[in-house]
């Protein structure tokens, strides 16, 4: 959309030059004609003067309004309209808070966003403030850059376990000048919490509580040996819940070790151009998604449900034998749970032909 209205106002520009010279030109000869009466140019009659009179103004019209924002009715679509009447990123009217909350009642997630995405106006501001006010009266801020924020403890220092009743939350933007300015406010009712903190299920039945409450399945590895120097490595995962309930995530870890015999243990790279051109060549395809989406590890697992994604790291030691590492993937959810796989050691191997 936004290209289109780029492209619109490109030929519309076009347009109004056009329409400005072609009624200022016949303009320009008649002034001449009547500032020095010897000079000898034939000139249309009166009413093609008028004429062009009424083109040159259309056209000084059409060139003031992209430069000042007016417009003929009809002309701009209503958000770029919206955009041209509002500049400003501090007006709350831009901005909408809103608040999420998990199937089970115990988690809540507070967003706020620019009406029409205007990054112009997110990027005025160095970081975004979160107060929120729970049902007890204890509030509680987060600050950061992001314009999501999970209502937990880790985010927000001292926030109570979510209760019932009313939550009020605010946000505010860092501008340029240290100063913060009110953006957007709003309200959330929670219902269905028990009071030690239990989900209270609708059809009577408490959550499932025997076994674990999520599965993590590993699948085939991608390898890619950087410079002979270590390893990019790209696991698919998947997290599956096991629950009639949402279980939150908060933790992915991976880890690499090699079990060498003695004599021959892990050499790290001695070169810090190739450690940092390693791990630089493995943010770039986390970054570019280059197996695929990453592995989402801060969000919520659906009731019976299940989070896929790609664990990309990098391991900068290799034994001069050669072979793969040892990796062990650690999932976490907000219970404190842990899920571990290990992906086994795999040493070089002689072929014979």
């Amino acid at each position: 959309m936004e290209r289109q209205h780029k492209h619109r106002d490109l030929w519309v520009a076009v347009l109004a030059v056009c329409l400005a010279l072609a009624g200022g030109t016949p303009l320009t000869l008649w002034a001449v004609q009547q500032t020095v009466p010897s000079a000898h140019i034939h000139l249309w009659p009166n009413p093609f003067i008028v004429a062009a009179l009424i083109v040159f103004a259309l056209g000084v019209y059409m060139s003031v309004a992209l430069i000042f924002g007016w417009w003929l009715p009809g002309g701009f679509s209503e958000d770029a309209a919206a955009r041209i009447q509002a500049p400003s990123p501090v007006d709350p009217a831009q901005w909408v808070a809103s608040c999420d909350e998990s199937v089970d009642h115990t988690t809540l997630m507070f967003n706020i966003r620019h009406r029409f995405g205007n990054p112009g106006a997110i990027r005025a501001f160095s970081e975004f403030r979160c107060g929120v006010t729970d049902p007890g009266g204890v509030r509680t801020e987060s600050v950061g850059q992001t314009l999501f924020r999970q209502y937990r403890a880790a985010f927000f220092p001292g926030a109570p376990p979510v209760r019932d009743g009313k939550y009020n939350f605010t946000w505010e933007g860092r501008d340029a000048k240290g100063a913060w300015q009110r953006l957007a406010e709003g309200t959330h009712d929670v219902a269905g919490v028990h009071p030690e903190g239990n989900p209270v299920i609708p059809d009577g039945h408490p959550p499932a509580s025997e076994g674990a409450p999520l599965t993590l399945t590993v699948g085939e590895p991608d390898w890619t040996l950087f410079r002979r120097a270590g390893y990019i490595i790209a696991i698919p995962l998947t997290v599956t819940s096991t629950t009639s309930r949402a279980v939150q995530m908060v933790g992915l870890g991976v880890g690499t070790d090699w079990q060498c015999e003695p004599g021959d243990a892990p050499v790290q790279i001695s070169d810090e151009h190739d450690r940092r051109a390693l791990s630089e060549e493995a943010r770039q395809r986390r970054e570019r998604n280059h197996y695929g989406p990453p592995f989402p590890d801060h969000e919520l697992v659906p009731p019976g449900g299940h989070l896929s994604g790609w664990l990309v790291t990098d391991t900068a030691a290799r034994p001069w034998t050669g072979g793969r590492p040892r990796c062990t993937i650690k999932v976490e959810d907000g219970v404190g749970n842990k899920y571990v796989k290990v992906i086994a050691q795999v040493p070089p191997r002689t072929y014979e032909s």
